[in-house]
């Protein structure tokens, strides 16, 4: 399993978000670095439950088909229809359940790579942001020149923070994309998916005592 990309750099990083902000540009703090937090672990944990009920789901569809044998094999008439038709409900609404408990699964299971794969790139960018401004910090005191080269590696800097927020762009469209997925997904689970119970028959009638 993947894990986040160290987000930590350095005490340095401060005074480089002072200066881009400074220059005029966005804070990395608060557009960029504040999106890399999150906890992999559980959210593996929710790809690995989906897929423990999806495979539960599978048992009891595979009870009801033994069922649904034994009811052929040893039972006839209207009523042995009637219980083999809506065994054959919940046999075809439990393998759409089944399916969409897998699809959730694959699809968190996408939003942890996303996660990932955005978290490492930010993290490259800003890291070589933080290497660019110091070494232009350590000769910010030369006079005219050491400004106006920090000024310049600031502004150069500044681009790269507007690339690394993209990259967060990009991530929370396709989180939107995988959040209407889940949505559609999860509507397979609703009571009203499932068959109803079965009507009941008509009371036998009964004569005088």
């Amino acid at each position: 399993m993947p894990d986040l990309p160290e987000v930590s750099f350095g005490f340095i990083f401060d005074k480089v978000c002072d200066l881009v902000v400074w220059v005029g540009g966005p804070d990395p703090r608060e557009k960029v670095t504040r999106w890399l937090v999150g906890d992999i672990d559980k959210a593996a944990m929710h790809v690995s439950a989906w897929k423990a009920v999806a495979a539960c789901v599978d048992v009891v569809q595979g009870n009801l088909a033994s069922g649904r044998k034994v009811i052929t094999n040893t039972w006839t008439g209207d009523a042995a229809n009637a219980a083999v038709a809506h065994v054959d409900k919940w046999a075809s609404s439990l393998t759409e359940q089944a399916g969409a408990m897998r699809k959730m699964g694959e699809h968190l299971w996408d939003m942890i790579d996303q996660a990932v794969k955005m978290a490492q790139v930010v993290v490259d960018i800003i890291r070589t942001l933080v290497s660019l401004v110091s070494a232009a910090l350590t000769n910010a005191a030369i006079p005219f020149y050491g400004q106006w080269k920090l000024i310049n590696t600031v502004k150069e800097g500044i681009v790269m923070v507007w690339q690394a927020i993209k990259v967060v762009q990009v991530f929370l469209n396709a989180l939107t994309m995988l959040v209407s997925t889940i949505e559609l997904c999860v509507d397979h689970f609703t009571i009203s998916k499932l068959p109803p119970a079965p009507a009941t028959g008509p009371a036998p009638a009964t004569g005088p005592a």
